[in-house]
Parts: structure tokens; C-alpha cells; sequence
């Protein structure tokens, strides 16, 4: 008779060999009462980390199911996405990058706990340590109050309060069941909100390795990474507005302010306004292959880039 699992831990890497252990250790020393298993997608790596990989699913194979890759998927990960979430057995599904990991044995039990006795929550999220391995900063990545998330919160900062490394939700859940659509963290924190409340634990229970090699925010440095992430969310808020229709409106429209007034000010740092507009395309082109709305990401950071010269020129006129 196979064994119930309680809980499915994804960890997701390529090329992380120098980080991929801690990953897999910080799963394996969760302490629970339930059974839980490790979920390891390798994309072909070609560094190591598949025999790392190997290594341990030789030493844990009740707990550890691995899969390999002969050729890199990312281009086409919804795929991959959608065959590891099928072959899922947990109740619960909870989340770590390759090169990211958990440092609080208790994480999973506590989560699991929650939403056992809170149906009414679909997703459960905590604190997060981060070490900038450029600056070798270290420093929270969300508050230190543990609180029912409102969603103006969820919408404005999913991106600042709580990382991927603590998401943690049904397995059942209409997201999941919809093949995780793109995967994406935004795209994910708001179909799970758009189905349930979120809770926030103030506890520091995974860490998040900033600028690792190959890694989005080692390629996109400063603010570069943070324009990219932000000019993701619009597309994310103008794709989740039409398919709910509209029931987010406020809180998407409160949010896309405030992230093109940031936008802007970031931009503006480095660059004249002349270059604007290139530089917006330039950074779109290179990840056509993961988002939709290029236009109208362009047309929304474009207009208040001609709002913002425009009112500047006004007020030079009248000097």
C-alpha cells in the first residue's frame, strides 16, 4: 500500500553545484509528523550538479525522486512544470530554488499545521534571510510581524514582504490543478490569493542567496532587477485583471501606479529620457520567450516617461 504523503517539497535547479546540497539538506532535515517527499528537477546541467543530485537520491531514494533532462527545457519549462506537478503525491506543495535553501527544521510542520486547521487560507509564506553574495550583505527580506496579508499588500509587495523559498499551498488548489500556469512567482502569490487569504509568519525560515552565478539578478544587476521585476508585475496585473474580470481592479490600479512612478525614478537615474524607451524594449527582448505584453508594458512605462518630460518642460517654461 503506498504511504500517504503530506507534503511535496520542489526544488527546481540547473547548473547550482556549488549551492544544490544546502537546497537538498535544508529538505531533508525538516522534522514532521507526516511523510514528505523531494521533488528534483534537474534542467541538464553540465557543471556537476547532476551528480550531486544522483548522489543523494542513492542515499535517500524513499524520500528523493529526481528528474533529468537531456536538453536544457527552460525555453519550454511549463512543460516540465506541468509533468512534475502531475506526478506530485503530497497534500501540499511547498517551494526552494537550487540555489536558495531552508534553515528552520520546524518550516514544513508549522505551514502544514496552518493550513490544516485554516481551510479558509490558500497560501501560507514567511521571512526570509538574504545574503547578497556581491556585497556580502546580509539582511530580512520581509517585516517582522506576523500578520494576515491584506491584498493591497499581496499585490504591492509579494515581491518585498515574502520569497518563493517560503510559498507554500495546496496541491489541490485551483492554480496547481490548472497546470501552475506560467509558474511564475507574481503570477503564482496571485491566482492563490485570488482563492483564498494569505498569512505571513515573521519566523526566518529559508534563505535567499542574492546574485548567484547565472542567476537573473547576477545577469541584471541593481536596478536592472529590479526594473525587469517590475515591469513583469504589469504584465502579470494586465493578464490577471481580464481573467478575473476586474475583480482586482483597485488593487491592480493602486499597484501599477506606484510601480511606474519606481520605474521611472530608476530609469531616470541612468539613463537620459531620449534612451528610455530603448532600453525598456532591449531588456523586454531578452525574455520574449517567458513574457506576453511587450507593447503594453512599453506603452504603459512610455507614457509616464512622457508625462513626467512633459510636466518638466512646463515648469522650465515658467521659470
Amino acid at each position: 500500500m503506498e504511504k500517504s504523503i503530506g507534503v511535496s517539497v520542489l526544488i527546481i535547479t540547473y547548473n547550482q553545484k556549488e549551492y544544490i546540497s544546502d537546497a537538498i539538506k535544508g529538505a531533508l532535515s525538516q522534522k514532521t509528523n507526516f511523510d514528505f517527499e523531494v521533488i528534483i528537477h534537474d534542467d541538464a546541467s553540465t557543471d556537476g550538479t547532476t551528480e550531486i543530485v544522483k548522489q543523494f537520491e542513492k542515499e535517500y531514494p524513499d524520500q528523493i525522486v529526481a528528474y533529468y533532462e537531456e536538453i536544457n527545457m527552460f525555453p519550454q519549462w511549463h512543460l516540465y512544470i506541468e509533468k512534475i506537478l502531475s506526478k506530485a503525491r503530497g497534500k501540499y506543495l511547498a517551494l526552494c530554488d537550487g540555489d536558495d535553501y531552508w534553515c528552520d527544521s520546524n518550516k514544513l510542520q508549522l505551514q502544514y499545521d496552518f493550513l490544516e486547521k485554516n481551510q479558509e487560507f490558500s497560501l501560507c509564506v514567511h521571512n526570509t534571510k538574504i545574503i547578497n553574495l556581491l556585497t556580502k550583505e546580509e539582511y530580512l527580506f520581509g517585516i517582522e510581524e506576523t500578520k494576515e496579508l491584506s491584498r493591497n499588500e499581496v499585490v504591492l509587495k509579494a515581491g518585498s514582504i515574502f520569497h518563493s523559498s517560503s510559498h507554500f499551498f495546496r496541491l489541490e488548489s485551483w492554480y496547481v490543478k490548472h497546470g501552475g500556469r506560467d509558474f511564475l512567482d507574481m503570477e503564482r502569490v496571485l491566482w492563490l490569493c485570488n482563492e483564498g487569504r494569505v498569512m505571513y509568519f515573521s519566523d526566518v525560515m529559508s534563505v535567499y542567496r542574492l546574485n548567484t552565478k547565472g542567476s537573473w539578478t547576477e545577469s541584471l544587476k541593481g536596478d536592472y532587477s529590479l526594473i525587469l521585476d517590475f515591469m513583469t508585475r504589469l504584465i502579470y496585473f494586465e493578464k490577471f485583471d481580464k481573467e478575473t474580470g476586474g475583480r482586482w481592479k483597485k488593487e491592480l490600479k493602486d499597484a501599477e501606479n506606484w510601480i511606474l512612478e519606481c520605474v521611472y525614478v530608476l530609469l531616470r537615474k541612468k539613463y537620459c529620457a531620449f534612451t528610455l524607451k530603448r532600453k525598456i524594449v532591449r531588456w523586454l527582448e531578452m525574455t520574449i520567450d517567458l513574457f506576453c505584453g511587450k507593447k503594453y508594458v512599453t506603452k504603459k512605462v512610455g507614457k509616464i516617461i512622457n508625462e513626467k518630460n512633459n510636466k518638466e518642460s512646463d515648469i522650465k517654461r515658467n521659470v
